[in-house]
């Protein structure tokens, strides 16, 4: 049978990722190109920069909380593996999916050199996942390297705040001399690849549940 509980606390962490991890910096990136958009009109906008700043903060706490939500997944089906024809079918199907896109760091690349695409910034795992577990585990990883990546993005953007004051920010980005825009390019990319390692991993478990149906889903029968 399906366990609702384990559905219900998987889809309050998809909604977790996209609202909150990855939304927040969404909206960061809105309010940053506000005040890039002021400073080329000649004027300062360093509000719309504390605010971005602000959003980036929520979105590494909402990855602290996802993190933990993965432990609590992982252990939920630890105690209830669930059915073994589901276990037996994602398995096959994880095995036909191949490898996945995965983030991984190149220590020492200028992003503002090397254009939007950086050799080696992500790379296709080599491991085949075996279960459910196996999924969730590797997401957590990529989502520990997207968290140390914006950690590092927020130290170098308090850096810069002062820059704002001044109407200084563009100017400085462009002349490449501050880190902050290496890092931002980088947790960018990095974000893009994790969102994309997620989804395509989570349609694979939700493929398998399709095809092993109605197994699992009894308790709809009697409506």
């Amino acid at each position: 049978m399906v366990t609702i509980s384990f559905l219900e606390r998987s889809f309050a962490l998809t909604d977790r990722i996209f609202d909150e991890v990855i939304g927040e910096q969404v909206a960061a990136n809105r309010l940053m190109e506000r005040g890039n958009l002021a400073e080329f009109r000649g004027k300062t906008d360093p509000a719309s920069f504390r605010q971005a700043y602000q959003h980036m903060v929520r979105s590494l706490k909402a990855m602290d909380t996802a993190l933990k939500d993965y432990d609590a997944l992982v252990e939920f089906l630890d105690k209830d593996p669930g059915l073994p024809i589901f276990t037996k079918t994602l398995e096959r199907l994880l095995a036909e999916a191949g490898p996945m896109e995965r983030i991984t760091r190149r220590p020492g690349a200028r992003y503002s050199d090397l254009g939007v695409s950086v050799p080696g910034h992500a790379k296709s795992s080599p491991e085949i996942f075996k279960d459910l577990a196996s999924v969730l585990r590797a997401q957590q990883e990529d989502l520990k390297a997207l968290r140390q990546l914006t950690e590092e993005t927020n130290r170098r953007f308090q850096d810069v705040l002062p820059l704002t004051e001044k109407g200084e920010f563009v100017r400085s980005m462009l002349s490449g001399r501050w880190a902050f825009g290496d890092r931002y390019e980088e947790m960018v990319e990095a974000r893009s690849t994790f969102s994309h390692f997620y989804t395509r991993s989570c349609m694979v478990s939700i493929q398998a549940v399709m095809q092993v149906y109605p197994a699992g889903f009894s308790f709809l029968e009697r409506r």
